[in-house]
């Protein structure tokens, strides 16, 4: 299912024909705000709906001065320039495999663990990323920044262009580099220095559950949900008290659990 950013009548019958023709009795939509056009349209259509909450989306509006983020980033950006750190943007393909192998080496030594594969142990994940590097970058929809020290590469934040978006992704941060000039909070910066100069709208971080640290780095926040849409009364209601079934026996489980801990 596709969604586009203008959605008018005519679109709306197309998609409620298409429902029709294959019959569809019951949808799954992960992340989803409250007023997406998605949940919209299915709300027209009669569709009874379960919403779970999922997460916050957390952003930065580009146009906004004086940011949490720049405020405290401040005197890490100018240590940073006694020190000699400088910025580099990947604009080449001959640097962009170098500088992405540097940011999965950096990613690795900060979270893989014997009982915990780093996402860029993955293969599937580390084959698709590299995959659409080469495509991204060509189409202008990537953000590829590197800090050094001199030679060194500390921190590497790998943000894509969607929509009027700059979206952050994923990073690697040398995290024994000394001084600690948080060089990862650098990079937030120089990236939202770069939605700015491409007059994009927002720095966005992404979803994320509270308590998380982008709350402290972001002015603005969405709360994203996730729907089940039944088009049967009856399903909704079986849903509806399955859930709160298995919700008291979660309950009564934790409850049990603690007090044979107890004892």
């Amino acid at each position: 299912m596709l969604s586009v950013s203008s959605f008018n009548s005519e679109l709306s019958q197309l998609l409620t024909e298409a429902i029709d023709t294959i019959g569809l009795k019951k949808l799954v939509v992960t992340n989803c705000s409250k007023d997406s056009q998605i949940k919209s349209v299915f709300d027209q259509l009669g569709y009874r709906y379960l919403k779970e909450f999922r997460g916050n989306r957390y952003f930065i509006d580009t146009l906004d001065s004086e940011t949490k983020l720049e405020k405290k980033t401040a005197r890490y950006v100018k240590a940073a320039e006694k020190l000699g750190i400088t910025y580099h943007s990947v604009n080449s393909v001959s640097d962009l495999a170098r500088t992405f192998d540097e940011l999965k080496h950096l990613h690795n030594i900060k979270w893989r663990q014997p009982d915990h594969p780093s996402i860029f142990d993955n293969t599937s994940f580390n084959r698709f990323h590299t995959s659409i590097l080469q495509a991204l970058l060509v189409s202008e929809k990537l953000s590829l920044i590197a800090v050094k020290k001199g030679e060194q590469t500390i921190a590497v934040n790998y943000s894509i262009i969607s929509g009027n978006d700059l979206v952050f992704y994923q990073s690697g941060v040398d995290t024994s580099f000394k001084p600690n000039i948080s060089p990862g909070m650098l990079l937030h910066c120089a990236q939202l220095r770069q939605a700015r100069t491409l007059k994009l709208k927002y720095y966005d971080f992404l979803l994320s559950k509270p308590p998380t640290y982008k709350e402290g780095i972001t002015e603005h926040s969405q709360p994203i949900y996730g729907f089940t849409f039944h088009k049967s009364s009856f399903t909704f209601f079986f849903q509806c008290w399955r859930n709160a079934i298995m919700k008291i026996l979660s309950n009564l489980r934790v409850q049990f659990l603690g007090e044979r801990h107890g004892k």
